[in-house]
């Protein structure tokens, strides 16, 4: 596991058998063996047979191509190795890389002299820098693998565990813009900076970081019809970039290509940029699976966390946060119909539309996903201009622009889509022009079902549905949801557009504002709670036991009366929860239990406890900070009369108390009290400074020193904490 330490013992040899064949290394020439392990160092330059005489950095590479018939583990110790050979440690026949054997493990992370591993202190570097220093004439790929499967016909996995994959650039691309010149006329040499896989391969990475690589597809890892798996691996600041003759820079942190299905666990992907696919692109009928991975910081024109082109991607428990693009900062989602859960989009801005999600003639499936804070934020001049029409001239300007409205979409938008989204929380999400939390546009047709939008926001003057804009003939169904935001005109519908709104709360709604065919519908407040952990792998909005939205949904949960879109009914809420509880459904993303149990919280001024009197699910968790004003700090801190105090260990920077497996109801309560500072001072010979000594001062209180010195003699200086501030005859704090 990354970070872990691990030492090793004795090493027990086995006996040691002559096969056929020699390799020469950097020190000594040896015999292929029949050892258990490889040793290679930077600066080695032994046999590598054991740990007193390891093999140096120019020997790696031959021994992972002998390894397959002599051991089962390569261990590598700290440093930087390139694929250049023994024999010509100097070249830059760029088509040199790194490989993987069968049934063997490439382990990095070791001491220098193998008594310890921990790759994190101990950081062992494939580095595709054969040439001048971040240059062009570095590997096209660092680690290339074709045909290499998971396991050996015994059984032994293939691996390669806490090594950094650096500095690789596909095809010399790094200086390279649109319309550069290239320096390799296979198209291959162009893709995959830091990892090249092709015909079939499937090896293991595990505790991996792919960073600074450069290609025009897959600036960190292009996957061409294989299917590999990562867990716990980190991909980072790696770049695509468009080249002439080549296209645009897709995939700046991976690429999966050509029916390619990799399995990741635990990934980060991070700062990475394209022009399609910052973070991942994902097409041509590959379908990745991934779980509880990151997506946080990438940035693209198109799909700045990931995007999913012809891709039925797999994603369950993932993160996408600020992550920037044109359209569709967190994810894209076109002409395929991937499965989205458990999963949040928060603080991702777009340019244009969808600021958490994008999806164009797709027909994702997106449930139990929470979408936070997203963004979308055109500051171009076209918009602005409409924006000061009047709503007549507004509408007959955007059925001029084929493009539809810009800045609109803040949590999701869909153009020519038809979305199942199911049990989802939009909450605090923003946009210029329309839909704070949902654009649908150009015949969408998503199907809305038990989802809770909360303090949306647009910021147009022309009230434009801040919970759901629909326009040029788009036809969304919303069944067994609460639409409670910032303005009035929740759902707002123009150009043909025909929504089909039942059984939900639309709170504070106009009378014209549900064009279409509605019907069991209420404007009462539906008396949320704030977003939080109330249990499940999203936070979610609770609902009170007098709200309206409680035991008020559809009796016929399975939403399309004559149309069949879902396959069986909800049986649980975006938590996991259990639905119906009681003698109906509740409207919404939260289903209220019998035996929800509330913390109840109390403060005095100067903090606060936050969130405030949640409602946690019996067995569930939650988390609750307790946090000072600045110049404050904690006072008291009890949980169900019972001190906590000895728990906080800074008082003044806050503390956070967590419930689980909440079986009843609770409390917390927390004082606050101005922090003390002392001050000391400290005087010399020949005069005198009152007050003198330590001297204790509460947060926003003032303090005079006055400083005098003895007949005959005058102030030298006056420091405070170190610093001089000249010769006053007193100081004021």
């Amino acid at each position: 596991m990354k970070g872990s330490t691990e030492r090793c013992g004795p090493l027990m040899l086995g006996l040691v058998v002559l096969l056929a064949g020699m390799f020469c290394l950097a020190g000594t020439p040896v015999e292929a063996r029949d050892y258990d392990y490889w040793y290679v160092t930077e600066n080695g330059g032994g046999s590598g047979a054991t740990s007193d005489d390891p093999a140096g950095s120019w020997d790696l590479r031959t021994i992972i191509e002998v390894s397959a018939d002599s051991a089962d583990q390569v261990r590598v110790a700290e440093g930087t190795y390139k694929p250049t050979s023994a024999d010509a440690p100097d070249s830059v026949d760029q088509a040199q890389s790194f490989t993987l054997a069968e049934g063997v493990t490439v382990q990095g992370g070791w001491a220098p002299d193998f008594s310890e591993r921990n790759p994190d202190r101990y950081v062992t570097t494939l580095s595709g820098n054969i040439g001048a220093p971040a240059s062009d004439d570095n590997s096209y790929h660092v680690l290339f693998c074709s045909g290499v499967a998971s396991e050996d016909n015994i059984g032994n996995k293939t691996r390669l565990q806490g090594v950094t994959i650096a500095w690789g650039v596909a095809g010399g691309v790094l200086s390279g813009d649109v319309g550069g010149e290239v320096d390799s006329d296979d198209y291959t040499d162009h893709w995959g900076g830091g990892i090249l896989l092709s015909g079939d391969s499937s090896p293991i990475f595990e505790d991996c970081t792919v960073s600074d690589n450069w290609a025009n597809i897959g600036g960190g890892v292009y996957c061409y019809d294989s299917s590999p798996s990562y867990s716990g691996c980190t991909v980072s600041g790696n770049t695509a970039v468009g080249l002439e003759d080549m296209g645009e820079g897709t995939g700046g942190g991976m690429v999966n290509n050509l029916g390619s299905h990799p399995t990741l666990t635990d990934c980060r992907f991070e700062d990475n940029r394209a022009t399609l696919g910052g973070g991942m692109l994902n097409y041509g009928g590959s379908r990745p699976s991934l779980e509880g991975c990151t997506f946080a910081g990438n940035s693209a024109e198109l799909g700045g966390g990931m995007g999913n082109d012809d891709s039925d991607a797999v994603v369950s428990g993932c993160v996408f946060s600020e992550n920037r693009a044109v359209v569709g900062a967190g994810l894209v989602n076109a002409s395929c119909s991937p499965d989205i859960t458990g999963s949040t989009f928060a603080e991702n801005e777009a340019e244009r539309y969808g600021g958490g999600m994008f999806n164009d003639r797709g027909h994702p499936t997106v449930e139990g996903c929470t979408f936070v804070d997203n963004r979308v934020t055109y500051s171009g001049e076209e918009q602005p201009a409409l924006e000061r029409m009047s709503r007549q001239a507004y509408r007959r300007a955007l059925s001029e622009n084929p493009q539809g409205p810009f800045g609109a979409g803040g949590g999701m938008a869909n153009e020519r889509s038809s979305p199942i989204v199911v049990n989802c929380t939009f909450s605090g999400n923003w946009a210029n022009f329309g839909g704070g939390a949902m654009l649908n546009m150009d015949s969408s047709s998503p199907v809305v079902t038990s989802c809770t939008f909360t303090g949306n926001t647009e910021a147009s003057t022309q009230e434009i549905g801040s919970g759901m804009f629909n326009v040029m003939s788009s036809s969304p169904m919303v069944t067994n949801c609460i639409l409670a935001d910032e303005m009035n005109n929740e759902i707002v519908s123009w150009f043909l557009s025909n929504p089909r709104v039942t059984y939900s709360v639309v709170f504070d709604s106009a009378p014209n504002e549900l064009v279409g065919t509605s019907s069991h519908n209420t404007s009462a407040d539906p008396l949320l709670g704030p977003l939080a952990d109330n249990g499940g792998p999203t936070e979610t909005c609770t609902i009170a036991a007098d709200s309206p939205a409680w035991n008020s949904a559809s009796p016929d949960i399975m939403i399309a009366a004559s149309n069949d879109i879902l396959d069986s009914d909800i049986s649980a809420d975006q938590r996991g929860e259990p639905r119906p509880f009681g003698d109906g459904y509740d409207m919404g993303a939260f289903e209220l239990q019998d035996w929800s149990y509330a913390i109840t919280t109390d403060w005095t001024g100067n903090g606060r406890i936050s969130p405030d009197d949640p409602l946690v699910a019996r067995g569930g968790r939650v988390s609750l900070d307790v946090s000072p004003d600045r110049g404050y700090r904690i006072t008291e801190l009890e949980s169900d009369d019972v001190s906590l105090m000895g728990e906080v260990t800074d008082p003044a920077a806050g503390h956070t108390v967590v419930f689980t497996d909440v079986q009843a109801n609770h409390t917390l309560s927390a004082s606050f009290g101005k922090r003390s500072y002392r001050i000391t001072a400290i005087e010399g010979a020949h005069g005198s400074v009152v007050p003198s000594g330590d001297i204790r001062l509460s947060f926003d209180e003032s303090q005079t020193f006055e400083i005098a010195p003895d007949s005959g003699y005058d102030i030298r200086v006056v420091s405070v904490d170190g610093r001089g501030v000249g010769t006053p005859g007193s100081y004021t704090f």
